[in-house]
């Protein structure tokens, strides 16, 4: 089943009938192991539109995260080609900035807002120290953090640590922000907050996000398109358009939990009934 939908139905006439910011075209993705050479996608395609909460999901092993690097620009494509705003992707840049899993991904020996400030720097995106450390101010407003911009990594919790990592790439203002499994190695509870701080944050800016997960849960509450990755090598599925506010957690989204399982394993599962039938 490979289900490729328009751009969400947000969009503006005008804004549905524009370029994607992302362009993944039957892009294919090889890694070596030892002196194995592994594949991880084949032929993969998608379009993110400006302002899209896009979603890649699928199991562990699949390619999604590969995926994500590749749009970063830190993964070359073994066949096909990825396109930012037009642009052959060739290599890392600041209009795409990455958070991580790992809550140990800010500078300890920086304090919050130098953490948030020092992209802003480096890049030369800002002209001066002071502008920096105002806008890494203004985007910690965002995430709630304003009491904690002078505290240091090591006096955070691993969700406080995320937050920082959101508001240093959404700092940088980027053309789109590549979030892989960012909330997978917080508690449950701590979960759901940022997921919910997320949906709040979108709210307020709009931002473009490319989101990887492999919690079907999560990817129904986070995108407004989910991209659909088969087991390993990752091929497209599906791509399926998301649910509004007012129907998460009711009966449609059960559906589509359901349905989206579905998807992802019942070629699976006919496999294993053949092999032990």
């Amino acid at each position: 089943m490979n289900v490729m939908l328009s751009p969400p139905k947000s969009l503006s006439k005008d804004e549905a009938n524009s370029d994607p910011i992302v362009d993944v075209c039957d892009v294919s993705l090889q890694y070596t192991a030892g002196q194995l050479s592994i594949l991880a996608t084949y032929k993969v395609s998608a379009r993110i539109f400006e302002g899209d909460r896009f979603v890649l999901l699928g199991p562990s092993g699949c390619g999604k995260s590969t995926l994500l690097k590749a749009i970063g620009g830190f993964h070359k494509p073994s066949e096909g080609e990825i396109r930012l705003r037009g642009r052959k992707v060739t290599e890392p840049g600041p209009d795409r900035m990455m958070v991580f899993q790992e809550f140990d991904q800010l500078l300890p020996w920086k304090t919050v807002v130098q953490n948030v400030a020092f992209p802003l720097i480096e890049s030369g995106k800002v002209k001066n120290r002071k502008e920096a450390d105002e806008r890494a101010r203004h985007y910690l407003a965002k995430v709630n953090l304003t009491k904690f911009a002078d505290n240091y990594p090591h006096m955070l919790s691993g969700g406080m640590k995320q937050r920082v990592a959101i508001a240093r790439g959404m700092a940088m203002e980027p053309d789109i922000l590549l979030m892989d499994e960012p909330f997978a190695a917080l508690d449950a509870l701590t979960r759901v907050k940022m997921q919910d701080e997320l949906l709040e944050l979108w709210d307020d800016t709009h931002f473009t996000v490319l989101f990887v997960t492999h919690s079907i849960a999560e990817a129904i509450k986070i995108g407004n398109r989910i991209l659909l990755l088969s087991p390993h090598p990752g091929q497209v599925k599906a791509e399926l358009n998301g649910l509004s506010r007012n129907e998460l957690g009711g009966p449609k989204a059960q559906t589509l939990e359901k349905d989206i399982h579905h998807m992802l394993f019942a070629d699976k599962a006919t496999e294993e009934v053949r092999t032990h039938g």
